[in-house]
């Protein structure tokens, strides 16, 4: 009964703090993932397998592709799409803490380090395209349940979803290899070969996922952006950000624990092979990520299942230890979650706040081309004198969202104040103090 109470007080937190603000409108890439990933048919849908959008990553658009036959450019819906992936996510987790043989409180505590890490979360729910970050973790961890539960060809499945989801899982079947090799019982070869029998599948689906990738012409490590080329120039960096990121909640909570015990921690068998399986994980979706120029938060929500689950693995041994403090110790940083709440809200605005542009906007030039006969081009003047401003909403994907709302025969551009105005327009307006003005000619 206290279990469910604290599940539920925790349910309902997450719930206060996210719900109302997801689905507030279209960013960025979105519109990107929306108007490639458009199917009418089976073979449209197959055909995205072999897309070149830039990145490779055909089930995320499967995704985009499933909303918009349901939600057109509804942004609400996709919002409960992220929100449902996340859920399925936490359910994984805490499922994935009991096969490490952690109790129900310490699992449900592993759940809570992840869901409410303050990096990661708030930019995969409220940032549709957040969503190749749940995607991956949805997969990756269905990959660690087939894997443990000695499923390899369905580990194998698993696997290539993941790697289709986005390219962070490519270590994947590395880091389970590396894991399993280590926990197999001696000979060598005996642990040699236990251990290749349970991960085959997943290096063949890497296989598999090379060769569909590189007939799909996407981007490699040494034709991509400058952004997502590897680099050393950051990687320290890197390192001191993504560890802030993917571990400060969860360090946090083991220090409570173990100044609530006021015993030296001591790991069970099962506990040790969860920091082990956890430590590799966190090593094995930062390798890649580490060494690019560009930093996101969206890169610590996978690895950050590693700390968590290590966070459960001394909330296993609180409870062994004094169950009583660790029930204090856990009821305070349930309280405090509560407490947090406006903070969480707080960091939400960033994200809301343009989503709301984008919304305004959207709806704005959807209703001015309806009175219009033929297409053209649509400019808008940004005079940019609010903390959101349109170039931090579209980053230049507004000729995509032009196109999404208005159709192929509209071309969309933002110009700042003081530029000169295209001479072809069509339709003129001036973005101001939060508002779309439309200027006539």
């Amino acid at each position: 009964m206290r279990l469910l109470l604290a599940a539920g007080v925790l349910c309902a937190a997450f719930l206060v703090i996210y719900l109302p603000d997801i689905g507030h409108g279209f960013l960025k890439d979105d519109f990107v993932w929306i108007l490639s990933s458009r199917a009418t048919d089976l073979t449209d849908a197959v055909a995205l397998f072999k897309a070149n959008v830039g990145f490779y990553r055909p089930l995320v658009s499967l995704t985009f592709a499933a909303d918009y036959g349901v939600w057109g450019m509804r942004p609400f819906g996709y919002g409960l799409t992220n929100l449902a992936v996340f859920s399925g996510c936490i359910v994984l987790l805490y499922a994935l803490a009991r096969r490490f043989s952690l109790s129900p409180p310490a699992a449900l505590l592993t759940v809570a380090v992840w869901a409410f890490n303050f990096h990661g979360v708030n930019m995969a729910l409220l940032w549709l395209s957040g969503r190749t970050s749940l995607l991956v973790t949805f997969f990756s961890l269905l990959t660690a349940h087939a894997v443990l539960m000695r499923a390899p060809l369905v580990a194998g499945v698993f696997c290539l979803a993941a790697l289709l989801s986005k390219e962070e899982a490519t270590l994947l079947p590395l880091l389970i290899s590396v894991y399993l090799f280590a926990v197999q019982p001696p000979p060598f070869t005996s642990r040699l070969r236990q251990t290749l029998f349970r991960v085959w599948p997943m290096w063949a689906a890497l296989a598999v996922y090379a060769v569909l990738r590189l007939r799909s012409g996407a981007f490699g490590f040494s034709n991509a952006p400058w952004y997502y080329q590897l680099s050393t120039a950051q990687t320290a960096r890197n390192l001191l950000e993504y560890a802030d990121r993917s571990a400060t909640v969860a360090v946090a909570v083991i220090l409570v624990l173990i100044i609530a015990c006021r015993r030296r921690p001591e790991l069970d068998e099962p506990g040790r092979r969860n920091v082990l399986f956890s430590m590799l994980w966190i090593v094995g979706t930062f390798a890649i990520t580490l060494w690019l120029p560009v930093r996101s938060s969206l890169y610590a929500l996978l690895p950050s299942i590693g700390s968590s689950l290590i966070a459960g693995a001394f909330a296993s041994w609180a409870i062994r230890s004094n169950p009583v403090r660790f029930r204090r110790a856990a009821m305070a940083l349930a309280v405090l979650v509560v407490l947090l709440i406006p903070v969480y809200r707080i960091r939400n605005v960033r994200w809301v706040g343009i989503a709301d542009i984008s919304n305004h906007v959207m709806k704005t030039v959807e209703a001015s081309v309806r009175d219009t006969t033929s297409g053209g081009r649509i400019v808008i003047v940004d005079s940019r004198d609010k903390r959101f401003d349109l170039d931090s909403t579209f980053t230049g994907m507004f000729p995509e969202a032009v196109t999404l709302v208005a159709g192929p025969d509209w071309n969309g551009e933002i110009i700042r104040v003081g530029e000169a105005v295209p001479d072809d327009v069509r339709l003129l307006f001036h973005y101001k103090d939060g508002r779309l003005i439309p200027i006539v000619r």
